[in-house]
Order: C-alpha cells, then sequence, then structure tokens
C-alpha cells in the first residue's frame, strides 16, 4: 500500500511537472490578442486552469483543457478557496466588467478553440463557450444568468449585435439544456420580468428559447405569463404558441391559453395564422371540439384577404367577380396557404376534429353568417375519403336554403385562387354532382363553379372543365344537359378567346345531335357559330364542317333532320350578321364614318349569309311545318341580342314575308263559299276595312286538295299553319325597320276573320266528322292569331290600337269557350301544331287526348291533365281549384291540356295589365259621333293573363326536372321557347315593373268581395247573384298572390347583385300602402319597406273569400318575412296562419283531403313556428284540439274549426316535426353551462317529453294510417335528437336533480311502449309502408335504452336497471302471438323473476317499465342485434 502510494506520489509529481511545463511552453505560443494571465484575480484563476481570454474579442478564448475537467477543476478551487464565497461575487463582479466590451462579451458566447499546443486530452476543434463553461459551475451560475439576462437589453434596439451576430440567441443559446439549474424559480421571474423590455425580435428569440430553459416545475408559471404577453402584442402571437405547445402545462391552463389565441385571433397577423391554428387544434379533446372549432371557425379570418359573404365583397372583380390575385404579396399567398393546411391536416388526423367542422358549418342557417372559410374546409372534408356524400349533401341543403350565395363563391375563388387550385378534383367532383340536381338552385351553382374554375385556374384544369361538361352533355338528362350548354355558353360568350382551343369538344357533339332536342341544338350550334365568328383562326375547320352538316340535313327528305337543318343555318346566319356595337374608345378615337364602315357586313359574309337563307327557303318549300320552324327562329334571332345587320333584315323582308298578303289576305268585296259550311266575316273592328284574313277558305283548300298546289307553287306560306310564324317575322321586320313602329301593318290588328257562321256551333255534334275537324282547326288558328296580333301590338302606345287590343283579348276568350264544347263533342281530335321547335314526342303528348270516359251529357268533363310548368313548391294551382259550370248545361272541356297548341305570348304582351280606362268612339254612316264607350280589362280577360304570368313564372323561376335517377324528358319547354331566351333576372324585372298594376287589381278585387260581404252580412258561402264572376274573381285573387309569392321566393333575391330588386319590389307595395311614391320610402332600409308591405298585404285577410287564396295570402307574408331580414314579422305571420286556422271555411267539407293537406301543413307550421312559446301550441293542439275531435258527434274542433278527422293528418304531422325541431333548437348545453342553465334545459326537456306523450297516445284514438305513419316517422327522429341533445342535459344533472331525471325517463318510457306496439300493429297490419319504418325505429328505441344504461352505470346505479322480453301488442294493447321469443344470453342482465317480467308487460301503463327494441320475432344479428327490455326504478 505505501508502494501503490508512493507512485501515485511521483505520478502526480510528474504529472505536475508535464503540466508547468506544457503551461510554459503555451505561454510563448499565445498570440499579443489574450489577455494576460495577471490582468485580474478571474483570468489568473481561468488562465491556472489553461483558459485565456481574448484581449479585444477579435479571437476566439482558448481552452487548452477538456471542457468537462475544467468545470470540475474550477468549480473545486472556487469551493476550496479560503475566501470562499466572497471569491465568487469578485470573480462575477470582474467578469461583468469583462463583458462591458461588446466585442468580448460576443466572444465569450462563442464556443472556445482548442491550441495547438493544448492538453491532449482536450477535445479536438472547439469547445462550448466560455459562458457556457461557467454556468455548468454551481457556484458561478446564479450570478452569471442574472448578469446575461441584464445584458439582454442593451442589444434589445440592434437586432444583430457586433459583426452582425444576433446576441439574444446566442444568450439564451447559453441557457438551453444545462445539466441542472441551480435556481430555476429565479432563472423563470428574471426571464419574464426581463421579456417585458426587449425589442420585438430579441422577444421571439427568448421566447422560443423557454421551454429549453426552465424546468418543468415552473412551466405553468411560464405559461400564464407568456398568455398575458400574446394578449398585450399580438405580434407575439407565433413565438407564444410555439413555446406553449412544448411547455408542460396542465389541462385547465391549456384551455385558458386556448381561449386568449382564440380572443386574438381576428387581429392576428395572416403569417401567425398557421401556428395559432395548429396549437388550437392539437389542443381540443372529443368532449369540447364542437364548442372549440365553432369558436375557431367565428373568429378566424385572413384579415382582408378571407372576404366574408356577410362584411365585404372582392374589391377588384373582373368577369365572373374574378379578381385578379397576382399582385398579392407572395408572403400572404405562402401563409394563407399554409394556414388551410393546418386546418387539413388537422381533419386528416383527427377524426372529432373533422365532425366538430362539419357540424359546426351544418350549423350556420344564414348567408349572412357564412364565411369563405365554410367553402375551404368543406372542400377539404371532401377530399378525404368516406365523407364525399356528405359533404355533397350539405353543399345541396346549403344552396337550397340560400346559405351559400354565388357572391361567396366568386370571393373564395378570388381570393384564394392557389388554394382552390389544389382542391381542383374535388371542386371538378362536386361540380358534376351538383349540376345533376333537379333543383334549379343547386344547379346554378354548380354552373357557377365550373365557370369560376374555368377563368381562374390553368390549361390543364380549363380543359377538365370543358370535357366534365362535355360529359353531362352525354349523359341522357335533359337538365343536366340544359345546364351543361348553359354554361358553355357563358364561357364562350365571355371568354371566346380561351374557349378556342377546346372547340375541337364541341364539334364533337356534332356527331350525336340525335340525343339532343331543338333547343338543346340551338344552343350548340349558337357556341360553335360564336367561336368561328370571334375566332376564325382557331376554328376555320369546325366552320367548314358545320356548313357540311347543315346542308347535309336540310337536303334529307326527314322532318327532323331538316329542323336540325333550319336551325343550324339560322343560328350560323345570326353569328355571322349580328349587329355588332363599338367600344366607347374606339368611338372617341375614330371618326363615325370610319367605325361604321368598319363595323358593318363586308360583301363577302353578306353573299354568304344570303346563300345560306336562300338554302333554307329552296329545301324546305313543301314542309310548312319546316317553314314556319324556319319564320319562328328568325323572328327570335332579329328580336333578340342586338338583332342583324340592316342588309340582311332588308332582304328578309323583301324576300321571306313579301308574300304573307298573297297567301292570307283578301279584299273585303271578295265573295264567301257556303260549302260545304256557311262562312262569314267575324270579329272586324275597323268599318271599311280593306282586307280580310281568308282563314277558313284555306284550311278547306288544305283539307280537299291536301296541300298539292302548296306543293308544286313554290311558296313557302302556302298553308295556315305559318300564319302565326309568318306574322311574327313581318312585324318584327317592321319594328327593327321603323324604330319599333307597326302603322305600316296596323290595318292587320282590325281585319276582320273568315269563320263559320255562328249556327254551325249549335248544331256541331250533327257535322261529319272531317266537318267537325275544319271547325275546330279554324277555331286553333283564329285564335293563334289574335294571340300573334296581341303579341304585336300590345306594345304601342297608340291609344286606338290599345283598345282593339283589349277587343281582340275578349275576343279570344269567346273563341275559347266556342272550342272547349267543340272538343268536348270530338274527343278524338288532333289539333294543329302552333309551337314548332319541339320534338316530335313533345307534340303528340298533347294530341288526340281521349276523355271519352269524362265526357257526359250536362257534366263537365273530367279533370284537367297536370299542366306544364306548374309549381310545385308550394303554390297552389289555382286553375284546377274552382270550375266553371258551362251556361245552359252543355258539355265542355277546360283547354289547360292543350296549352301546348296555342301560340306564345310574350312578356311584353302583360303591359296590358297597366291600361287604364280607353274610350273608344262609335261612328254612324256620316262619321258622327254615335256612342262613347269605355274599355277596361274583364274579369275573364284578367284570369286569362294573369294564369299564363303564372305559368311563366313557374317555369322560368322554379322550373323543376325530374330526378337524376330516372332519364326521360323533364317540364315541357312547348310553349315557352321565347321565355327561355330570357334569364331569370330579366323574367323578375319586367313582371316587377308590372307590380303597381297587379296591386291595382288586387284592390279592385278586394272592393268587389268586400261588397259582396256586405250585401250577405259576412256570410262567406252566401250563394250571390252572379256565381259565374265570384268564381273568376276567386281565381284572380288566387293567382295575383301565387305571382308576388314566385317573385319573392325567387332564388335569386338573395344575391346581393340582386339586393336592389328586392328594394324595387317592396317598394312598389309600400307606396301602395302609404298611398304614396315619397323618395324617403324608396331609399328606405328593406326592414323598413318589409314592413311597410307586410302591413299592406295584410290588409287583405280580412276579405279572402276561400281557404286556399288564405293559404297563399299567408305564405306571400312568410316569403316578406323572411327577407326582411329580421325577426320583426315572423310573429305576425303565426298570429294570421292562426286566425285562418280558427276560421270556419266551406272547403273544409267539399275539398279532398290531398287538396287540404297541400293547404294546412304550411298555416300549422306557421302557427307552431312563428309563435313565442311553439310548444305550448303543439300542447294546444294534441291536448286540446284533438280531443274536442274525439268527442261524440263531433265534426270539427272547437279551438281549431279546420281540424277534421279528414285534415287531423296535416295537424299531426306538423306538430310532431315542430316538436322534433323544438328539441334541439337550443343544441346541448355547453360543458361550461352554468347550474341554471341546466335546469331550465332540463325543465323545457320535461314540457317537450311529456307533449310527445299527449301526441302518441292520439294515435290510439285515432287509428289512422296517416297517424301511424307519422309517429313511426318522427317517433325515431324524436329519439335521436332526444339521445343527441337531451342526453347530455340529464348527464350534467343526474346527481343533483335525480328525481326530475327519474321522472322524465319515465314518462319517455310510456311513450317507447306506445312505439312498440305501432311495430307490432304494423307487422300484424302487414302494412308495407308502415313496416319500412319499422327497422329504423328498433334502432332507435334499443340505442335508448342502453343510454340510459349507460347514465345509471355513470353515476353508479347499475342496480336500478335490468332487461328482460316484452311481448307484442296492438295499437290498442292486445297481445299478439309471437313466433319465437327473444333469447337474452347474459344472465346477470335479469334480476326479478320471470313472472315480474310477465306482470309488468302485462301492464301497459305501469310507469316502470321501459320499451325494448324486440318484436317477438327472430331477426338477423347483423341487422337488429339483440332487443331488450329495460325497466328503470331509481
Amino acid at each position: 500500500m505505501a508502494a501503490r502510494r508512493r507512485s501515485r506520489r511521483r505520478s502526480g509529481s510528474n504529472v505536475a511537472s508535464n503540466t508547468s511545463s506544457k503551461r510554459r511552453k503555451d505561454e510563448s505560443v499565445f498570440s499579443d490578442e489574450l489577455l494576460p494571465a495577471e490582468t485580474s484575480s478571474m483570468t489568473s484563476l481561468l488562465a491556472k486552469f489553461s483558459c485565456r481570454l481574448s484581449q479585444t474579442g477579435k479571437r476566439r478564448n482558448e481552452l487548452g483543457l477538456d471542457q468537462v475537467v475544467f468545470q470540475r477543476q474550477l468549480h473545486t478551487s472556487l469551493k476550496q478557496h479560503s475566501d470562499y464565497p466572497q471569491v465568487v461575487q469578485e470573480f462575477s463582479e470582474q467578469l461583468q466588467d469583462y463583458f462591458t466590451d461588446p466585442e468580448r462579451f460576443k466572444c465569450c458566447l462563442l464556443p472556445t478553440i482548442v491550441p495547438e499546443n493544448g492538453n491532449v486530452s482536450a477535445r479536438v476543434g472547439n469547445q462550448d463557450s466560455l459562458v457556457r463553461l461557467l454556468l455548468g459551475v454551481d457556484s458561478l451560475q446564479p450570478d452569471l444568468v442574472a448578469i446575461l439576462l441584464e445584458k439582454l437589453p442593451e442589444f434589445s434596439d440592434d437586432d444583430k449585435g457586433p459583426g452582425g451576430v444576433n446576441i439574444a440567441s446566442l444568450v439564451m443559446a447559453q441557457l438551453r439544456w444545462l445539466d441542472h439549474i441551480v435556481k430555476s424559480k429565479e432563472l423563470a421571474s428574471k426571464t419574464m420580468e426581463v421579456l417585458s423590455v426587449l425589442s420585438l425580435n430579441a422577444q421571439r428569440d427568448v421566447i422560443s428559447a423557454l421551454p429549453e430553459v426552465v424546468v418543468d416545475s415552473e412551466h405553468s408559471d411560464i405559461a400564464t405569463g407568456l398568455k398575458d404577453l400574446m394578449t398585450e402584442n399580438v405580434d407575439l402571437t407565433a413565438s407564444v404558441i410555439d413555446a406553449l405547445t412544448n411547455l408542460n402545462v396542465d389541462m385547465k391552463l391549456i384551455c385558458e391559453i386556448r381561449e386568449s389565441v382564440l380572443k386574438i385571433l381576428p387581429s392576428a397577423r395572416l403569417e401567425d395564422l398557421p401556428v395559432a391554428i395548429r396549437f388550437i387544434q392539437q389542443s381540443v379533446t372529443s368532449n369540447n371540439a364542437l364548442e372549440v372549432i365553432s369558436q375557431l371557425r367565428e373568429m378566424l379570418d385572413f384579415g382582408s384577404v378571407l372576404l366574408p359573404a356577410a362584411t365585404s365583397t372582392p374589391a377588384n372583380v373582373a368577369a365572373y367577380g374574378v379578381a385578379v390575385t397576382g399582385d398579392r404579396p407572395s408572403s400572404e399567398r405562402t401563409s394563407e396557404f399554409q394556414t388551410v393546411e393546418m386546418i387539413r391536416g388537422g381533419i386528416r388526423f383527427q377524426k372529432y376534429i373533422a365532425d366538430a367542422w362539419m357540424k359546426a358549418i351544418e350549423s350556420i342557417e344564414t348567408a349572412a353568417d357564412h364565411k369563405a372559410i365554410d367553402i375551404l374546409v368543406l372542400l377539404i372534408l371532401h377530399s378525404n375519403t368516406g365523407r364525399q356524400k356528405a359533404i355533397e349533401s350539405q353543399f345541396r341543403v346549403k344552396v337550397k336554403s340560400g346559405a351559400f350565395s354565388e357572391e361567396l363563391v366568386a370571393s373564395v375563388f378570388s381570393s384564394h385562387s392557389r388554394i382552390m387550385h389544389e382542391y381542383f378534383p374535388s371542386i371538378l367532383v362536386l361540380s358534376d354532382v351538383l349540376l345533376r340536381s333537379p333543383d334549379p338552385s343547386v344547379s346554378s351553382f354548380a354552373s357557377t363553379l365550373y365557370r369560376h374554375a374555368f377563368t381562374s385556374f390553368d390549361g390543364y384544369c380549363q380543359q377538365e372543365v370543358v370535357g366534365s361538361l362535355v360529359t353531362h352533355i352525354g349523359s341522357g338528362y335533359p337538365t343536366e344537359i340544359d345546364a351543361a350548354l348553359d354554361v358553355l355558353t357563358n364561357l364562350v360568350e365571355n371568354c371566346s378567346s380561351t374557349m378556342a382551343p377546346y372547340a375541337v369538344f364541341l364539334k364533337g357533339i356534332l356527331d350525336y345531335l340525335d340525343a339532343l332536342t331543338l333547343p338543346q341544338i340551338r344552343k350548340l350550334f349558337g357556341m360553335l357559330s360564336w367561336l368561328a365568328v370571334e375566332s376564325p383562326r382557331n376554328v376555320s375547320m369546325i366552320q367548314d364542317d358545320m356548313h357540311i352538316i347543315i346542308r347535309k340535313q336540310l337536303s334529307s327528305t326527314s322532318k327532323k333532320y331538316k329542323r336540325i337543318g333550319v336551325i343550324g343555318a339560322v343560328m350560323i346566319v345570326k353569328g355571322l350578321a349580328r349587329k355588332r356595337t363599338v367600344p366607347p374608345h374606339l368611338v372617341a378615337a375614330e371618326s363615325q364614318a370610319v367605325s361604321h364602315t368598319s363595323h358593318s357586313l363586308s360583301a363577302d359574309m353578306y353573299k354568304q349569309v344570303v346563300s345560306l337563307l336562300e338554302l333554307v327557303k329552296r329545301c324546305n318549300v313543301q314542309y310548312p311545318e319546316i317553314a314556319a320552324l324556319f319564320f319562328d327562329e328568325l323572328a327570335d334571332v332579329m328580336q333578340t341580342g342586338g338583332g342583324l345587320d340592316l342588309k340582311v333584315q332588308s332582304w328578309i323582308s323583301d324576300s321571306v314575308v313579301a308574300d304573307f298578303q298573297d297567301s292570307f289576305l283578301v279584299d273585303t268585296e271578295t265573295s264567301l263559299p257556303n260549302e260545304p259550311l256557311p262562312l262569314h266575316r267575324a270579329h272586324g273592328l275597323d268599318d271599311g276595312g280593306e282586307v280580310v284574313l281568308n282563314l277558313t277558305p284555306l284550311l278547306q283548300s288544305e283539307a280537299s286538295s291536301d296541300r298539292t298546289q302548296s306543293e308544286t307553287s313554290g311558296s313557302m306560306a302556302s298553308s295556315a299553319m305559318c300564319l302565326g310564324p309568318q306574322f311574327r317575322l313581318l312585324r318584327v321586320c317592321e319594328a327593327c325597320q321603323n324604330n319599333g313602329s307597326l302603322d305600316g301593318v296596323d290595318a292587320l290588328l282590325g281585319c276582320p276573320v273568315v269563320l263559320c257562321k255562328d249556327d254551325v256551333f249549335g248544331r256541331f255534334e250533327t257535322l261529319p266528322a272531317e266537318h267537325q275537324r275544319l271547325v275546330c282547326s279554324s277555331l286553333f288558328h283564329t285564335i293563334n292569331w289574335f294571340l300573334e296580333v296581341i303579341n304585336a301590338f300590345s306594345t304601342q302606345d297608340n291609344t286606338e290600337m290599345r283598345g282593339k287590343v283589349l277587343v281582340r283579348l275578349k275576343s279570344i276568350i269567346g273563341l275559347q269557350f266556342q272550342l272547349s264544347r267543340c272538343l268536348a263533342a270530338m274527343p278524338t281530335y288532333t289539333p294543329p301544331l302552333a309551337h314548332f321547335d319541339a320534338d316530335s314526342f313533345e307534340v303528340a303528348d298533347g294530341v288526340g287526348i281521349s276523355t271519352d270516359r269524362h265526357v257526359r251529357k250536362g257534366v263537365k268533363k273530367g279533370r284537367p291533365r297536370k299542366k306544364t310548368g306548374v309549381d310545385k313548391g308550394g303554390s297552389l294551382d289555382s286553375s284546377e281549384m274552382l270550375e266553371k259550370d258551362t251556361a245552359g248545361g252543355e258539355a265542355s272541356v277546360t283547354l289547360d291540356s292543350w296549352r301546348d297548341h296555342f301560340r306564345e305570348l310574350d312578356l311584353d304582351v302583360f303591359k296590358v295589365l297597366s291600361y287604364t280606362g280607353i274610350a273608344r268612339k262609335i261612328v254612324d254612316t256620316e262619321s258622327h259621333t254615335k256612342e262613347v264607350s269605355v274599355l277596361q280589362l274583364g274579369h275573364f280577360e284578367l284570369q286569362f293573363l294573369l294564369q299564363d304570368l303564372k305559368l311563366k313564372l313557374n317555369f322560368s323561376l322554379r322550373k323543376k326536372g325530374i330526378r337524376p335517377g330516372l332519364k326521360g324528358r323533364t317540364g315541357s319547354t312547348v310553349g315557352f321557347s321565347r321565355l327561355s331566351a330570357y334569364r331569370s333576372q330579366s323574367v323578375v324585372v319586367k313582371v316587377m315593373e308590372l307590380m303597381p298594376a297587379l296591386c291595382g287589381h288586387l284592390e279592385d278585387v278586394t272592393t268587389y268581395f268586400q261588397g259582396v260581404l256586405a250585401e250577405n252580412d259576412s256570410i262567406i258561402d252566401c250563394p250571390v247573384d252572379n256565381q259565374e264572376k265570384w268564381h273568376t274573381m276567386c281565381i284572380c285573387y288566387q293567382l295575383i298572390f301565387e305571382i308576388f309569392h314566385s317573385l319573392f321566393t325567387w332564388c335569386g333575391l338573395s344575391s346581393i347583385e340582386n339586393r336592389p330588386i328586392l328594394k324595387r319590389m317592396l317598394s312598389s307595395l309600400s307606396d301602395r300602402g302609404s298611398g304614396s311614391s315619397d323618395t324617403h320610402i324608396k331609399s328606405g332600409s328593406i326592414q323598413e319597406l318589409s314592413r311597410l308591405a307586410f302591413t299592406y298585404l295584410e290588409q287583405f285577410s280580412t276579405s279572402v273569400p276561400r281557404l286556399s287564396v288564405s293559404v297563399t295570402l299567408t305564405q306571400l307574408l312568410a316569403a316578406i318575412a323572411d327577407k326582411s331580414q329580421t325577426s320583426e314579422l315572423k310573429p305576425l305571420v303565426g298570429t294570421m296562419a292562426s286566425s285562418v286556422l280558427k276560421r270556419e271555411w266551406p272547403e273544409i267539407q267539399n275539398e279532398k283531403a290531398g287538396r287540404l293537406a297541400e293547404w294546412l301543413l304550411p298555416l300549422v307550421r306557421y302557427h307552431i313556428t312563428f309563435a313565442e312559446d311553439p310548444v305550448s301550441i303543439i300542447e294546444a293542439i294534441g291536448g286540446e284540439g284533438f280531443p274536442q275531435l274525439m268527442e261524440e258527434d263531433a265534426l270539427a274542433s272547437k279551438l281549431y274549426p279546420t281540424l277534421t278527422r279528414t285534415t287531423c293528418g296535416s295537424f299531426y304531422r306538423s306538430a310532431m316535426e315542430e316538436l322534433v325541431r323544438a328539441l334541439k333548437v337550443d343544441g346541448p348545453c355547453k360543458k361550461t353551462a352554468l347550474v341554471e342553465e341546466r335546469l331550465d334545459r332540463l325543465l323545457e326537456l320535461d314540457i317537450i317529453v311529456r307533449v310527445f306523450h299527449i301526441l302518441v297516445n292520439i294515435v290510439k284514438s285515432f287509428d289512422a294510417r296517416g297517424l301511424l305513419s307519422c309517429a313511426l316517422k318522427f317517433g325515431r327522429s324524436f329519439l335521436e335528437t332526444f339521445l343527441r341533445f337531451g342526453m347530455p342535459v340529464l348527464e350534467g344533472v343526474f346527481k343533483t336533480n335525480k328525481d326530475d331525471v327519474q321522472a322524465l325517463l319515465k314518462n319517455l318510457q310510456q311513450s317507447t311502449r306506445c312505439l312498440q306496439h305501432f311495430c307490432g300493429h304494423s307487422k300484424v297490419a302487414k302494412d308495407i309502408q308502415l313496416v319500412n319504418h319499422v327497422p329504423a325505429l328498433k334502432k332507435s328505441l334499443e340505442a335508448f335504452v342502453f343510454h340510459v344504461k349507460a347514465l345509471l352505470a355513470i353515476h353508479n346505479c347499475q342496480e336500478a336497471f335490468w332487461l328482460g322480453n316484452l311481448k307484442n301488442r296492438t295499437i290498442h294493447g292486445e297481445e299478439v302471438a309471437s313466433q319465437s321469443q327473444v333469447s337474452i344470453a347474459t344472465s346477470e342482465a335479469f334480476s326479478q323473476p320471470e313472472d315480474a317480467q310477465d306482470d309488468n308487460d302485462a301492464d301497459p301503463e305501469q310507469p316502470e317499465s321501459e320499451d325494448e327494441n324486440g318484436d317477438g320475432q327472430e331477426h338477423s344479428p347483423q341487422l337488429y342485434g339483440r332487443y331488450v327490455h329495460a325497466l328503470i326504478s331509481v
């Protein structure tokens, strides 16, 4: 041992001698830049352990020992020093003095270097900095930490220290990951104290390093301080959130921090949003995901970049509202892209976050509350597999409700085109699905997506968009084809140069023309001709192909292909010869003459147009229906789109319609034949007229010679079929060439028509069949002639012409009356064509309608077929509501079924509604005024115009197609060809101009009924003298309200673009109510105008004669209340509905059940929904109304006279629907809800459950199939809603209100038992419709049972729950024999003997038995699982 100690001493002395010798050598090689060791005690102490400091800071500090050895020896030296701990204080002070020089301080923060002759044990290259090494010495660490943190403010003003080095970052790097922190609390508090006085960049550096500096025990205090700092300075949001993410804090503090982050989101910088959103999504749990995501969605706004629909619109909008985003900073685009990517990451990796986003967006009901982020999130969700169907359904619901507007889509594409480009596949799929929807609003939304995708994205995406639209054209579904063609037409007209490269896609459709209708073919040729003219270089070959196809089709012997050829040729003429307007800047730059010359039709193009028109004439001379189509198409082209070039118009006038007079007119002196039928000149309005319409002789000639002469005459207009179309083209040419004046053809307005004498109609049934056909054809052609005359002259300002137009309108009514009696006697008659652009199957559909089953002497003939374009969205069919008895008990049919065979009225015709009393002078033979009569619109004429206007609005604004799953034609477009050329917005504007006139007629009708009520002591159903007029006025009343309802329910009114239209419509009504048209009223807010309009219309409720009219008026008031942007008017709608329901109406006992249900359903819903307490109204219906109806000999309820055994289904259905809605109005209570809120919600649930039990028990008394079906359907909805919104409330209050929860569950238990009996009754009755509801209802019953079991288990009340079998019973409680019993495998599920279970089952009113989903029969476990019966006894 002694020898070993001696050897150690020798080895130690040798090491010491070696160290001293090396030190001397080192001193000899140290540079002059190093500080001498004798400078201070600090330097000498450091030099003692081979550490030399830089004198100027330009050279690194040197360390000749290994850093671990250096720290250990320095620590030992200080601890063993005789002046300890003063030596530590002295060392720290000298070190602080050394740090005074910034260069020296920076050098101490940089790694030390090992000298070349350093200790071999030292690490090669660099070692830790001097500061880092000294921090490893426990005795020096507290003072050194304080020195370092106090030095930070010195470098706060400059982001960079000496040499461009970030001093703050270097200082915090020294404090990171220290092996041991002596005073951790002081370190944390000192850091937070210094942090408040640093510059922004220095603060970020310090904050980012905090998680690696402080120990875990101080994380909570640090997190609290950072939260406050972030609230004070939003610029630190990203750094603070990054630091908070790495801190270990409890959940309560995390929630507080998350709330703070959510509050500062609206003011946060765009580049900070990704970090904030990541933190928020990472901090949520499945329990609070919905609440947090809802707050995130509400607070999230990309500054001024993301444009919420409620607050702003795109600032720089180009075509389709797409703004140019190229000038935006790339940093903004990158930040918003990263933000969306953060949302996408949370959605992809956490299912409950995706569900929360879905529910948060679904809960938004108004368009003003939706933001562009909603569209982006839904696209993210759609891009994830498994959610496509749900997202597509969500889009449909939002679009139908008006929550997603086209402005919102435009703002997303304009501000976030890069993000949208990332989700282009989802956009394309979504557009494909939505375009197939039969709902016009959904299809229009898909069209908007297509248009913006085409105009916002690159060439690849544009090609995909065009290819997708072409695919839709080949789908075979008419609504889908029309929508795709409309989108392509819009793109061609507005982006012709961009669409030109893709014209080959459109050309490929020409090979499949057989699958398209004529209107669709017109759109296709219109697009191709437009591209051929606007971009001739790109599509010259397509233009040649079009000419070849058209010539081939015109030369065909098939009328079908000739029609296609005519339409194609006319559309090419339109493209080549249309008038071109000169841009304003060109007009200012060029002279007028040069401008006119440059934009007129060239000689070569004019020759091409004329040759094409001559080809059409030459090929169709033998086919009157093709010639008529040619006339109509030319007239349409000249009327719309700016018209044709003047030279082409002149050629058409000279060559196409010049032979009109020779074909159809004769002199008044021409004798009339009396064989085979006696003829006379009828309906003449001009005394001394020179021309007569030779109609009936022309029809006789056609019938006798089979048009042999017309086939060889070379005239296109030799058939009566061409009369209306050629006159239309004639008057269009006249108006175009004379600035709208028709003075040149005014003789045709009053010229008589050659028709059969009146006695022919008296013996019509005795005439031969060919003579009957002649009479019917003459009436059809005469009516169509008068319709075209009214179309032509209704727009003229001449008073005399207006008077004649009114007379012609009266003539139409009389002729239709005669025609209806003739058609009743000849049910197999085939009328002449009136519309020539319809497909053959559409024309044949209205031809030869057999009414033999319905036609009987002395009675009305049958019910008319369902009319084209009738609205099914709540507006009532007034033509079927009331039917007139014909005079003298003669047989007649309504002409609604034959509407397709009458010429279409133009929208301008309805200016007749604004005609006031027109004086008409009757002169004698000496031209003296004999009598002056006042012409005005009669009630029959008013009904005729209003009915046509309503159909036009239904077609244009609320047109419905068939479901996408069914191929075939949609609502027929026959009779609406001219209307199809107008956009919905244009139709609304035109009808809006008629609103003052309609209000005048509405007031006149009201005055009439007020007079009738005054004469009959306010008795509604009292017989009147003129019953026919009373019925007609009822129809007019109904139609005016329906027209207003169609206008105010137009989906386009929710658009910001159409907001002025809404204000003008409301102003038209409010002006009538106020009796003036003051400027301050027109400039008022929508809320004020809505209130005045509502007040004006509400006054008509007291004079309404029929229930159906009251329903339409209430629906109109509800529509105005919905557009008022306030809830002030909705209670008034509920009061109005209540008064209607509590009023006795004669129709209740006479009308069919289906029609009554259609009327009463909306009324009951308004009555409940708009009430102050909807649940109390439902309770009154179920607790008072239905029991009164159950009384013996009761025909109706005393509380609600409209509630009868016929209408009880409507009341019951509406009550159940609104009860389910009331259950989820407030939603589930939040986790942070107060105790008072939970108790109030529990009380509401108790009332709702009690009312539900009342409604379910009603079915037992009535035993009606309709009520039973509603109970099964809405019983399931009620249970599912209760589980979603009610059970969380019960869980929250179970501990404090156990008795109340028990009573609620027992009450609901009785209702579920009744539902179980309904399921058994449905199977016994073997009613398929009822049985279809059973599986889903039983599944909900089973879910309810196990939710209750889980509730009891959570609160340690398992003994209060047991399972058993439930016997099948009928609706009246009678036991039904089961095929087998349900086996229960769980033995512990039964805690009572079997006889106790049977006793419970035998007593259906026992309050402690809970129904189970079993029906006593075996079922597949994969479908229904194991059905059980639960008894609750808490």
